[in-house]
């Protein structure tokens, strides 16, 4: 019974959040749309608990947000490049479809869950063997690399298709911050922070979730994807939207000390008055 009504619930979300919007019906490929959603339901009907239900459903919303972030971006003046919106719609989709399987695991952290779920989405786009219509001018390499790349910690290629899907994606978590604690790792501490997260941060660095020990640090690391985001419209987003305050709050609601609390706020100052 519960398969049962998590496929429906799948079916409900995917109804009423992406059917519903004429930008998705419109970019997205019909066989693209089909397999993205028969994913999502070929998991729902394996997940077993609660907590593995809830983490299906986030992504599923979550690669909603992405899709919505993405399109910001394309969509944005000055980019300085003319974009193919169905690739990058497609990208921005796709890019989690590898946590649908991983949800199956009740983790959302691949060395937990012992899978890579950019590596697993990657690989079962490639499987899958799509053929998109020449009419759409897209390149599948293309996107098996964006889905590829988009969570690594940093990325030092040129592909405007992977950075647009690592902005989005950090775009799209930002945008539900407030659920991050629901999904903490198990073996964090939910009290101090790491020298090491904390050294990157103010050394402008990008910092690798592997080193995270606390949820605090996870509130930390949040600060080094503001200085990841590849785009200007992506940094004006994050300060409109007013990102970099969400950290501070979080900050100091998990009893960052005043003098690195001072430090970081310098850190995501520069941040906001280099992005306006």
């Amino acid at each position: 019974m519960v398969p049962v009504m998590e496929t429906k619930i799948i079916e409900r979300i995917y109804t009423k959040l992406f059917l519903g919007d004429p930008r998705f019906v419109e970019l997205i490929p019909d066989a693209i749309k089909g397999w993205f959603v028969g994913t999502a339901l070929k998991y729902g009907r394996v997940v077993q608990s609660r907590e593995e239900r809830a983490k299906l459903l986030h992504k599923l919303i979550h690669s909603k947000k992405v899709f919505d972030a993405g399109l910001e971006i394309i969509e944005s003046p000055s980019q300085g490049f003319v974009w193919n919106k169905v690739q990058g719609a497609v990208v921005c989709l796709l890019h989690d479809i590898g946590r649908f399987y991983q949800a199956t695991t009740n983790s959302f952290f691949d060395d937990e869950s012992k899978i890579d779920h950019a590596s697993a989405g990657a690989e079962m786009f490639s499987a899958k063997g799509f053929t998109i219509p020449p009419n759409y001018e897209c390149d599948e390499r293309v996107i098996k690399q964006a889905i590829y790349y988009h969570s690594r910690c940093e990325y030092s290629g040129s592909d405007p298709y992977a950075k647009l899907v690592r902005d989005a994606d950090k775009i799209g978590i930002f945008r539900e911050f407030g659920l991050q604690e629901r999904f903490a790792k198990r073996s964090w501490s939910w009290v101090g922070f790491s020298k090491e997260i904390l050294d990157d941060v103010l050394n402008r660095k990008m910092c690798d979730y592997r080193q995270v020990k606390s949820v605090g640090d996870f509130t930390v690391l949040f600060i080094s994807w503001l200085w990841d985001l590849n785009f200007s419209s992506s940094r004006r987003i994050a300060v409109k939207e007013k990102f970099p305050d969400l950290v501070r709050q979080r900050l100091t609601k998990y009893g960052l000390d005043e003098a690195s609390l001072k430090k970081v706020n310098q850190v995501l100052l520069e941040f906001e008055n280099g992005s306006q």
